[in-house]
């Protein structure tokens, strides 16, 4: 559009000779465009559908409401219901912007059908990795802006990133809702594509022909200024105690709350005559209600006043006719104050004061109005003699404006939360949903301030809950400071403070304002558990794909280094999937299993199933360190971890519901187990019984070493045990099967 740029703002842009940064569409000033979804297995990724995203006439050059934009040339894209939330139109730049540590603004004109919150992902690398492709995602940042349906919105999103890294494309995301509900694709619109240094909003008008877009007006004074200077310490701390005169701390009290201040003597703001405390304090009150200021003064023969910035304009206005405080003062209390006459003072409430009555520090109740808006709202606490001045006597006269320095006076902001019943609540979903915990929907949903609630997350398929982002306060779309008053402030909670079944209680002390909770979703990444390796090192809460084949018709031995609950195990291995864990308490030289609906971590046991894909996922298990095995009085139940394994000479393994003795030759993969003989037990048949019923599992055992004979089952006494048919055959007191 070639519009003009005043000359304070071409600095910001002058990041490199060779550095975009603007794009108007107007002219070939792009590389390319395209569609861009950040879902690695989204059919746009994958090649199997093909976006549709190109530069078109401007066909909403409306001079209505919204941001006059009359370019010729604008960038379309279809949103795909088929993409993620992220799914978003690709701009290539014709030269890479360099970006750092140091925050830039990128401004995007966006139109859309809905309201739904706008993102900006940057694709690019480092300069020093030369082998880096140049669309790895370097950030991700949603606009600071809210956006109004059919018409254009100037959308910005703060940038930073580690110094070196270049951008080569834009992604705008124009709807971060999940695209589950979406029954149609619909059309978005983007144009004015600019980087530069300002964080507030463009106004336009844009045209092609030439327009000017008018620079925010720089403040002129100082947000709540004081009349001297901010870094001044008490000059009356010290000294003897009839001497020392200093505001120690302050206090709010009603009857639905009651507050109190005082920095600590370690606490920098200590010393200091102005104390701005609003970094940390924040004290709830209601509108409506009625409360008592008060300050905790060393000192005598002053006066205290307390002041809040209704209309939040950076400064403290008093209204005072006559010695009567106006409804519309923010000069909300006093203990005494005249403008011209020291020796008849009044307070807010008008009474007079005369003689030694003037020594008052008790300022009186005050009612915050019942029209204040819910926000956040700047309090000032004020010790001076005779000044009604926000900022404190400046000693320019003996009446009113007595030096309050001199004086040991001091002032305290603090930060009021003027809240009503009940707050807001928005969620926005990362390829998955967020919902409370009964399944209500978190659109303008309204709960109860100050108490917590709890919510649910449901990742969709292919996804799982990486963490949400849960911002509280007010004027949640906008800056986060007006004024260097806090209107809000972010907490992220990560998907290992969730409960399993994905529940999470949002804290009631974050319920102090309207909130917006963001659902971050990722890829699940599974670590691989091959019965053919060793157990890979990992701990912790991860996914798991564990690869071995089981037995659907008989009983199958299995070691797992994470528990499982009943859901767990049939969601892996069927609904008919029976565990059965072992009996490791008697010792009559029986082996018992009972019915189980869990699997413990590192503890053996049996397992039928009807499934034998070989390869099952585990969602979201605890790995947990320990040695895999059940003692016993006469057994050990010993599981194996270590891939393919020769089995000790004299174990005992089990196959197709048959015991066998090992005679150290014997292999077996991963994730099994095998039962290890105690010397006390003695040499006999294995017996097996499970749910307390013998088993018709056949003792046969693999031939003992040494000389004993072998027999065939008539009796009759047989050569070399290598060169027999396969069959079954008697070997001392047991039977043993040649295969």
């Amino acid at each position: 559009m070639n519009h003009k740029i005043y000359t304070l703002a071409l600095s910001a842009l002058s990041l490199a000779a060779a550095a975009q940064t603007s794009v108007t569409f107007d002219t070939q000033d792009y590389k390319s465009v395209g569609v861009y979804d950040t879902w690695e297995e989204s059919p746009f990724r994958t090649g199997t559908l093909e976006g549709n995203a190109q530069v078109i006439d401007n066909c909403f050059n409306n001079t209505g409401a919204g941001i006059s934009n009359k370019t010729t040339k604008i960038l379309g894209v279809q949103r795909s219901r088929f993409g993620s939330n992220t799914f978003g139109v690709r701009v290539d730049l014709n030269s890479p912007l360099s970006t750092s540590e140091t925050t830039k603004y990128v401004h995007v004109l966006v139109y859309k059908p809905n309201t739904s919150k706008v993102m900006l992902v940057g694709l690019g690398k480092r300069e020093s990795f030369t082998e880096e492709p140049t669309d790895i995602e370097q950030f991700w940042v949603e606009s600071n802006y809210s956006m109004t349906a059919n018409q254009w919105c100037d959308m910005v999103f703060p940038i930073k990133t580690v110094t070196g890294v270049k951008v080569y494309s834009f992604v705008i995301v124009p709807d971060l809702a999940s695209p589950h509900a979406l029954t149609q694709d619909y059309a978005c619109y983007i144009d004015q594509i600019e980087v530069n240094s300002r964080s507030s909003q463009r106004r336009g008008p844009f045209t092609s022909s030439g327009g000017t877009v008018e620079p925010d007006p720089e403040p002129t004074d100082e947000v709540y200024s004081v009349n001297f200077d901010k870094t001044q310490t008490n000059m009356r701390e010290s000294g003897s105690a009839s001497g020392k005169r200093y505001l120690k701390g302050v206090s709010l009290k009603g009857s639905d709350a009651e507050y109190s201040y005082a920095p600590e003597t370690t606490d920098a703001l200590y010393h200091l005559v102005y104390k701005d405390a609003t970094a940390s304090i924040v004290w709830n009150v209601k509108a409506g209600n009625s409360y008592t200021p008060a300050v905790n003064y060393q000192g005598n023969w002053m006066h205290a006043y307390a002041y809040i910035d209704y209309n939040n304009d950076g400064k403290f206005t008093p209204v005072i006719t006559n010695n009567v405080n106006s409804s519309s003062s923010e000069a909300v209390s006093y203990s005494a104050y005249n403008a011209s006459d020291e020796n008849t003072l009044y307070t807010t409430t008008g009474s007079s004061l005369t003689g030694d009555s003037r020594q008052t520090l008790s300022m009186p109740a005050f009612a915050i109005p019942s029209s204040t808006k819910p926000g956040i709202y700047r309090m000032r606490f004020k010790v001076d003699w005779n000044c009604i001045d926000a900022g404190g006597g400046d000693g320019s006269n003996s009446v009113n404006m007595q030096n309050i320095v001199n004086n040991g006076g001091g002032i305290i902001d603090v930060l009021l939360n003027v809240h009503g019943d009940n707050v807001v609540v928005n969620a926005q979903n990362r390829n998955g949903s967020l919902t409370t915990s009964d399944n209500a929907s978190l659109i303008n949903y309204s709960t109860a301030f100050g108490k917590s609630f709890g919510i649910k997350i449901e990742p969709a398929p292919g996804f799982e809950n990486d963490n949400i982002v849960v911002r509280h306060g007010y004027n949640l779309s906008g800056e986060q400071y007006v004024n260097n008053n806090r209107q809000w402030s972010e907490v992220k909670y990560l998907s290992s403070q969730f409960g399993n079944d994905g529940s999470f209680t949002i804290p009631a002390d974050i319920v102090d304002g309207d909130i917006s909770i963001v659902g971050n979703f990722a890829q699940k990444k599974y670590v691989s558990f091959d019965e053919s390796e060793a157990m890979p090192d990992v701990n912790g809460k991860i996914n798991v794909t564990l690869t071995r084949k089981f037995s659907t018709q008989y009983y199958n031995t299995v070691c797992l280094p994470f528990s499982l609950n009943e859901a767990q195990i049939q969601a892996a291995f069927g609904s008919d999937a029976r565990v059965y864990a072992y009996d490791n308490s008697r010792n009559d030289g029986v082996i018992y299993f009972d019915s189980s609906d869990k699997v413990v971590a590192n503890v053996p046991f049996l397992l039928t199933t009807s499934t034998e894909n070989g390869v099952f996922n585990f969602d979201n298990v605890t790995i947990e360190s320990g040695e895999p095995v059940a003692t016993g009085t006469d057994y050990d139940y010993v599981g194996n971890y270590d891939g393919k394994i020769t089995l000790p000479y004299g174990t005992y393994f089990f196959n197709s519901n048959t015991f066998y003795r090992s005679i150290g030759k014997s292999t077996m993969k991963g994730y099994r187990a095998y039962f290890k003989e105690h010397e006390s037990a003695g040499s006999r048949p294995i017996k097996l019984v499970i749910d307390g019923m013998p088993t018709a599992i056949e003792n046969i055992l693999a031939p003992e070493s040494g000389d004993a004979d072998i027999y065939s089952t008539d009796g009759v006494k047989m050569q070399d045990f290598k060169n027999l048919q396969k069959g079954v055959y008697i070997n001392g007191h047991n039977k043993v099967l040649k295969k």
